[in-house]
């Protein structure tokens, strides 16, 4: 395979499709070149892990399909979007209604409980408030942590505080979930537990994960695994049959 390029057999409209993708970032008078023609293809219900080691360009690379940065140069397209070129308004309407994002550093508003925290993924999406307290509910169950639904931040664990960000992120139930270490600062038992969610959410909601992760065993749960390195994608050995 061409180490520029990774790609598989999808749909006619993949929900994620990059072609010829660059990203350059100029510092003084050198231009640093973090992806340089990347292309890839996912489909509707795919789970990508994207491994490498820090500082190769995965946070760029899910930053540019989640429409937090831009490419330099090349064609992005992410659920029916095109990218490239969309006001900052347009930005802002992508990721509200199709991206849910889980952080490595959680990113929860330290003035709101856990249930509000979680309400905002929903609430950001357009559902009215009641639904959006009745889905926060649901997932903070899923993650285990109902009992915690009033608790503020500074008074959760970071394993906790990193289930509720996920939980913020699943609630809106969107197209494309992407994941930047999402079981980073969860203890074993507890990053087993909400890899079984992530698998029980792909099943019944068809949703699509790419996840940057330097752990094994999130890997392992993912339809495909992709190395970047020196700005380039290339494609590892299938993890597993697709579900």
């Amino acid at each position: 395979m061409n180490h520029n390029s990774a790609s598989i057999d999808t749909e006619q409209n993949p929900l994620v499709r990059l072609t010829h993708v660059r990203r350059t970032y100029t510092a003084g008078e050198m231009d640093i070149e973090v992806l340089r023609d990347v292309n890839l293809t996912v489909a509707q219900g795919e789970s990508i892990a994207i491994r490498g080691v820090s500082g190769s360009g995965k946070s760029t690379l899910l930053n540019i399909m989640g429409g937090i940065d831009c490419a330099t140069s090349g064609q992005v397209e992410v659920c029916g979007w095109t990218l490239n070129g969309l006001s900052s308004k347009e930005f802002t309407r992508f990721r509200r209604e199709k991206v849910g994002f889980i952080f490595q550093f959680y990113n929860l508003l330290p003035t709101l409980s856990a249930l509000e925290n979680v309400m905002v993924g929903p609430e950001s999406a357009g559902f009215p408030q009641s639904k959006a307290r009745a889905r926060a509910e649901e997932y903070l169950e899923a993650v285990g942590l109902a009992d915690k639904a009033w608790k503020f931040p500074e008074q959760l664990s970071g394993g906790e505080q990193q289930r509720i960000a996920i939980a913020r992120a699943l609630a809106k139930e969107p197209p494309l979930i992407l994941a930047d270490e999402p079981t980073g600062s969860l203890d074993e038992d507890t990053a087993a537990m909400v890899l079984q969610l992530l698998d029980r959410l792909k099943l019944e909601h068809r949703l699509t994960f790419i996840v940057v992760t330097h752990n094994p065993a999130l890997s392992d749960h993912t339809d495909r695994s992709l190395f970047l390195h020196n700005g380039s994608l290339s494609e590892l050995t299938p993890n597993r049959i697709a579900h």
